[in-house]
Order: structure tokens, then C-alpha cells, then sequence
């Protein structure tokens, strides 16, 4: 398995683990914390690699120079959210389930951001309001649940303008099969 399916999934699949595993939030601590200096330290050695594109599985994803650059800023942020929530005890209340949501939208906004077509790009990033939403809404304050019903007013308006955006294109003559973000690296 290459690196960029290895960087998109191993979020994924360890916030899968840490929403199984909630009720346990030591060890959905240890896992969301070294599932985070993975991706961190992926996300480092696929920027300090040269633009990489491929296909995985039928699913095209491409690591041009702008890609990467996000992939090292979502995977360095992250881990630094992931420490600090680590010691917060707004976080220890919530269980694992604050770090499964936590893993679910960095693996989300990575595969947005290595997307190498149109419809990679429209499922991920309408993926990502989900654990956003959650994240949100269990924060524990009085106002958390207006608060997440902004976000995702304000995810789900720009998901309508994705879509709007999407079919436009697939309406142009050349349009028609998944549309690529860019023409090679």
C-alpha cells in the first residue's frame, strides 16, 4: 500500500476504533495520539517527496505541491489538538468518542485535500461535517447545540454550491465521467 492511502485510511480507521472503544478513553488516548503522529509524520514524508499521483482501488487521489503542503498542515495541527485535548478535562469527560470524531475529520479533510477527482472531493468534504458537527455539538456549554446547528447550516450551504459547482461542470460538453482536479503532476 502506498503512502497516500495509508495517510487518508489510518485516521479513518483508528477513529473508527476510538468510537468502538469510547467507553475506554485511556486507550482511545493512546491511540488517537500515535494515529495522529502517524499521519503528522506521513503527511512529512509525503511533503518532502515530489508530486505524487495514482490511483488506489479505482479512487485517484493526487499529492501536487498545494496538496501536500495541506496534508503537512492538517496532520501537524491535528497533533497539536490531539495533545493538548489530550490533558483538557472537558475532552476526559466526553470519552473516547471526542478523539474517534477528532481522527474522522483529519482523515476526511486529508482525502479532500489529496482529491483527484471532483466526486473524491464532494464525498470527502460533505464526510467532514459530520465528526465537525459532533466535535461541536458535544462540547458540553449551553449554547453547544445552536452553535453546531450554525456550522453545519454554514458546511451544508457551501456543500449546495459544491454540488451546484459539480453539476454545472458535468453539464459542459466535456463533462460526463469523474472530473479531474488537475491534468497530471
Amino acid at each position: 500500500m502506498s503512502l497516500i492511502p495509508c495517510l487518508v485510511a489510518m485516521p479513518l480507521l483508528a477513529g473508527l476504533a476510538c468510537l468502538l472503544l469510547h467507553r475506554c478513553a485511556a486507550i482511545c488516548r493512546v491511540i488517537a495520539v500515535a494515529a495522529l503522529a502517524a499521519a503528522c509524520a506521513a503527511s512529512w514524508l509525503l511533503f518532502s517527496r515530489g508530486s505524487v499521483s495514482g490511483e488506489w482501488h479505482g479512487v485517484a487521489f493526487n499529492a501536487d505541491g498545494l496538496a501536500r503542503l495541506v496534508c503537512l498542515g492538517i496532520g501537524f495541527f491535528s497533533l497539536l489538538v490531539g495533545l493538548y485535548s489530550c490533558a483538557h478535562k472537558a475532552t476526559r469527560a466526553l470519552g473516547g468518542a471526542y478523539f474517534g470524531f477528532l481522527l474522522l475529520a483529519e482523515g476526511s479533510a486529508i482525502a479532500a485535500a489529496l482529491a483527484g477527482n471532483l466526486l473524491l472531493l464532494l464525498c470527502a468534504w460533505g464526510f467532514m461535517g459530520l465528526p465537525l458537527y459532533a466535535l461541536i455539538a458535544s462540547s458540553g456549554s449551553d449554547t453547544a447545540a445552536s452553535t453546531a446547528k450554525k456550522a453545519m447550516i454554514i458546511v451544508g450551504g457551501s456543500d449546495v454550491f459544491l454540488v451546484l459547482g459539480v453539476a454545472i461542470l458535468l453539464t459542459l460538453p466535456s463533462g460526463g465521467g469523474p472530473i479531474p482536479l488537475s491534468h497530471g503532476a
